[in-house]
């Protein structure tokens, strides 16, 4: 038997059902950045739900923080730990520039691919705030990987990215973080002076 017109009817509102239900069920990863496309240090781990507000002695430290006293900003990384901060950065805009520079007075490279991210995304303020806490964060501790060596790693390739594709501000500071990363292995005195070019 021939299919109808009707048969045809139900059979493609069954097919859009089932397309819609898929894109419900794999819904596309949004960027936190800012920047769109390309898969990014956000999209690594499941979204998760906006953390609760900071309580007790922590709103304290996130109000204390928004003045960017450099104190009160290593007072909250300490406080928050690499996971508090990670939670503010994927789900909270509110905090999130805090959180950024915060990030510059943690003990390691847990967010090192995070502010890589938002460096070369397209909000100049987080990009400015992640510029500065990844160049403090290595000044401090580039002798002291850890356990982080994938994080260097994914942020080297994105600093050198935007080190040779970046707006010329980001790239004279993108060069700046890479030249601090060649003795870790993360490009070369040479390959950075034909950027600079």
């Amino acid at each position: 038997m021939r299919p109808t017109k009707k048969h045809v009817a139900i059979v493609m509102a069954y097919l859009a059902a089932g397309v819609g239900l898929l894109a419900i069920a794999f819904p596309r990863k949004s960027r936190t950045d800012g920047s769109s496309g390309g898969t990014s240090w956000f999209s690594r781990e499941p979204e998760a739900p906006p953390p609760p507000a900071p309580v007790g002695r922590f709103v304290e430290l996130w109000l204390r923080a928004e003045s960017g006293d450099e104190d009160d900003l290593m007072r909250l990384a300490n406080a928050e730990g690499a996971g508090g901060l990670e939670e503010r950065l994927r789900a909270d805009p509110a905090r999130r520039i805090v959180a950024i520079r915060a990030v510059g007075f943690g003990s390691d490279f847990q967010l090192l691919g995070a502010l890589a991210d938002f460096i070369k995304g397209d909000k100049e303020d987080l990009s400015s705030e992640a510029l500065k806490s990844a160049h403090r964060l290595l000044r401090e501790h580039r002798a002291a990987l850890g356990e982080d060596v994938e994080e260097f790693r994914y942020a080297c390739d994105i600093f050198l990215a935007v080190a040779k594709e970046g707006a010329a501000e980001r790239k004279r500071a993108a060069n700046g973080l890479l030249r601090m990363m060649v003795p870790l292995g993360c490009s070369s005195d040479g390959e950075l002076d034909a950027l600079a070019k």
